[in-house]
């Protein structure tokens, strides 16, 4: 049994850990899944652009062609049919190399693109000096030959730098696409193997709360079985302390009468040796009185103390104040005695008579012991969750700590001796009734500076 705070504990931990290491899991997958979505469209924008990109050089290079072609029909034809092709492709490829300047992300590319443009100026600027010239026939064949074989070489390597361009472009697609792929891949990974774990830990937390349900069921039974062994046991406990309670107030009652029997006998016999002047005598016999009266006093403490398991008044509603008041003035306290009883002190409804013993033991032993020519006490209550703390404090001598716990045992007292006015049973009957409704009785005391009993009593 003492085991089973620590296991449920473990047990308690162990959810805990595979529910958090799940959701850490599913969190790692989640923003897994996000990061990989977000990197896979920029990678397809990028690639996008790429594409685009490629496109639109692709078309400025069949620009050129055009212009190269155009020419060429021009110079060899003189035909001006030839120059609408290069006209067209004259007016077309400003506004295409704008379009691809915004279209290049990359630095170097972009310079070297404008390396081509400008070397694409210089051969129109080229082109358009030659076609002037053709036109005023100040070329003849042979250089005219030779213009276009220049123009050729010069358009050649424009293109083979554009193709380089386009080349690299390429390239770069194809490693942006394998880099989507393999963070595709990756993530997807991340997936299934969290995927895996995460089945693996729901079905672990499966089986323990599974065998833990059979454990708990067990120990149910078992419980149930303790608790009905207990259960006999308590009534049986029960059972042979009423006994008890019954055979000690019978005796206590029965011994009662030979004792008063023994001391009016003593009493007789104490007045005959007087009368006769035989005092040592008339001493041995006041002293067996005193025994007997002492002995009698002690009885009635017993019978006092059974009487408590058997006398329960019920529950009454009664205002502290007024049931405190109606208490001290039955007491009859000594004028020189000052008891402070609060005026606000609230309603309770509880079991009048014990309430009553409780207060009337703890006040009178305030009463009794008090040494000052002007004794105070002082009733105190606070209100503490599901009980009222009352105090009861005085300015008498104070108590011994070292009697604080044998002086509410039966038949104890602070000096070790009884006598006819302390007989040692009032805090023992107090200690009893408190605890019997779940209260608990402390002594806060300093020697010359009084003493105060606490104890809580139940709303």
């Amino acid at each position: 049994m003492s085991k089973l705070p620590h296991f449920s504990i473990t047990f308690n931990k162990t959810l805990i850990f595979g529910f958090a290491i799940a959701f850490l899991l599913v969190s790692l997958i989640g923003i897994t899944s996000y990061l990989s979505i977000q990197q896979q469209q920029r990678d397809a924008k990028l690639a996008m652009q790429n594409i685009l990109m490629v496109d639109a050089i692709e078309d400025y290079q069949k620009l050129l062609v055009d212009l190269q072609t155009g020419r060429r029909g021009f110079i060899i034809t003189g035909d001006s049919a030839f120059m609408k092709p290069y006209m067209d492709a004259l007016e077309l490829i400003g506004p295409l190399y704008l379009k691809i300047d915004s279209m290049i992300l990359d630095l170097p590319v972009r310079q070297k693109f404008g390396d081509v443009k400008l070397k694409v100026d210089n051969l129109i600027s080229f082109y358009q000096e030659s076609k002037k010239l053709i036109k005023e026939r100040r070329i003849y064949s042979e250089e005219m030959y030779e213009n276009v074989v220049l123009g050729k070489q010069k358009m050649d390597s424009i293109l083979l730098e554009i193709n380089n361009i386009l080349y690299d472009e390429r390239k770069n697609l194809i490693a942006i696409n394998s880099q989507s792929e393999k963070s595709s891949e990756r993530a997807n990974q991340i997936i299934v193997f969290g995927s895996i774990v995460i089945s693996l830990i729901i079905i672990s937390l499966i089986y323990i709360i599974i065998v833990e349900i059979k454990r708990r069921t067990l120990l149910e039974l078992n419980l149930h079985d303790k608790n009905i062994r207990i259960q006999k046991n308590t009534n049986e406990t029960a059972r042979i302390n009423k006994q008890l309670d019954e055979f000690v107030y019978a005796v206590s009652h029965d011994l009662k009468s030979p004792l008063n029997g023994i001391y009016g006998m003593m009493t007789i016999m104490s007045e005959q040796l007087e009368e006769k002047k035989d005092f040592e005598m008339a001493g041995l016999a006041k002293m067996a009185m005193k025994s007997a009266h002492e002995l009698t006093h002690m009885i009635s403490g017993v019978l006092e103390y059974s009487r408590i398991s058997r006398t329960e008044g019920g529950k009454v509603g009664i205002n502290l104040t007024t049931f405190l008041q109606d208490l001290v003035n039955l007491m009859y306290p000594p004028k020189s005695i000052t008891i402070n009883i609060p005026e606000n002190l609230p309603n309770i409804f509880t079991d009048k008579y014990q309430l009553h013993q409780v207060f009337q033991n703890l006040i009178g032993n305030a009463i009794k012991f008090i040494d000052q020519q002007n004794g105070i006490i002082t009733i105190t209550c606070e209100d503490i969750d599901e009980f009222y703390r009352f105090g009861v404090q005085d300015n008498g001598p104070g108590i011994n700590p070292k009697s604080k716990e044998r002086i509410f045992l039966l038949f104890q007292t602070e000096s070790g001796k009884r006598t006819k006015n302390n007989t040692g049973i009032g805090l023992a009957i107090v200690k009893r009734l408190v605890e019997g409704k779940g209260g608990v009785v402390t002594l806060e005391t300093e020697p010359g500076k009084g003493s105060c009993f606490y104890f809580t009593w139940p709303k």
